[in-house]
């Protein structure tokens, strides 16, 4: 049997930051936290709600297995629900770094972050869709921090995809700017984005294979993680790319295909965005076979131009370049 982390019980008293007490700190170091809820009117939970720090996907005998990973050392503070900004179904269940149990210090803790350098975070629509967050979601609704309604929106979003589920760790994306990991080790591992009305699978092979009808399903790499968000660009404003912000582990070419092969995208380079062979930057969402691309592009676009508009009418001078930007 593999080996599991010890489990911490996390009373899940309240996820609203202002309504917490000393209490409701928890010491997460090394392991993994089993969420319940102490209420009179709580449910008894279909599916043990694991809240577990990070997965890793490794080869066993030619076989991809799943590795999960506790929390690391010194994981000290508090649950609590995140309203996302501007998109109401993305929010989030986060956990607040601290040095001390007083919640009143809370605004001097961080987010607590992933092995990848992204926030560390269970989004919405998975506690909505999920039976093993039944407890969160109960108390999430019970507190009023999400309605009935945003609730039977995100499992709107989630029942776009079919049988495909968004997990606790599935990454999802509302807004450009927002840091996501790529692994191209694992070239069909998804990335959601959320558009109006459904959600776009987004894949290492999407981005870095620039010929998507061709036979080969090869990608040019074998391994390397990177964190990333999606820019907006041009002299319009009406593209959309991936920005490299950071190259978490070594690229791998492979060493079977030649490096000078048009049909793929430049290895990627820090602060850069990613190009194709002729030096173009390699457009995202355009001429994409896969169902709710240009929903997705639209999506993205009408967001970046109404959080442009809501910068300068608050009079915050010149809109901040996504490329350079963390919004989470």
């Amino acid at each position: 049997m593999d080996w599991q982390p010890p489990s911490v019980d996390v009373e899940l008293r309240t996820l609203l930051k202002d309504h917490l007490i000393p209490g409701d700190f928890v010491d997460l170091s090394n392991s993994r936290g089993v969420a319940y809820n102490p209420a009179p009117f709580a449910l008894a939970p279909k599916q043990t709600p694991y809240l577990t720090y990070g997965r890793r996907h490794k080869l066993v005998k030619d076989n991809r297995v799943i590795q999960y990973t506790p929390f690391p050392v010194n994981t000290r503070g508090f649950f609590y629900y995140r309203q996302h900004p501007r998109v109401a179904e993305g929010g989030s269940i986060r956990f607040r770094v601290m040095q001390t149990n007083d919640p009143t210090q809370f605004m001097r803790g961080q987010d607590l972050l992933n092995e990848y350098g992204t926030p560390w975070e269970i989004p919405l629509i998975s506690v909505a869709t999920n039976a093993r967050y039944e407890a969160i979601k109960e108390l999430l609704e019970f507190e009023g921090a999400v309605s009935r309604k945003l609730f039977a929106r995100c499992e709107m979003l989630a029942g776009s995809i079919g049988h495909q589920n968004i997990g606790p760790m599935t990454q999802v994306i509302y807004e450009t700017g927002e840091p996501f990991y790529l692994d191209l080790g694992s070239p069909d591992l998804a990335i959601w984005i959320a558009a109006k009305d459904m959600l776009c699978k987004m894949t290492v092979r999407d981005i870095f294979k620039l010929w998507q009808k061709t036979l080969t399903r090869a990608i040019n790499y074998d391994g390397g993680i990177l964190r990333c968000a999606l820019a907006v660009y041009g002299p319009h404003n009406d593209s959309i790319g991936l920005m490299c912000q950071r190259i978490i582990e070594p690229v791998q070419v492979k060493s079977t295909l030649p490096r000078h092969m048009n049909g793929f995208a430049l290895p990627p380079v820090p602060a850069r965005l990613v190009r194709t062979p002729q030096g173009a930057v390699r457009k995202l969402f355009v001429h994409n076979l896969r169902q709710g691309s240009e929903q997705a592009r639209e999506t993205l676009l009408q967001r970046h131009r109404d959080r442009y508009d809501i910068r300068h009418s608050a009079n915050t001078g010149a809109a901040s370049s996504d490329q350079h930007r963390d919004s989470r």
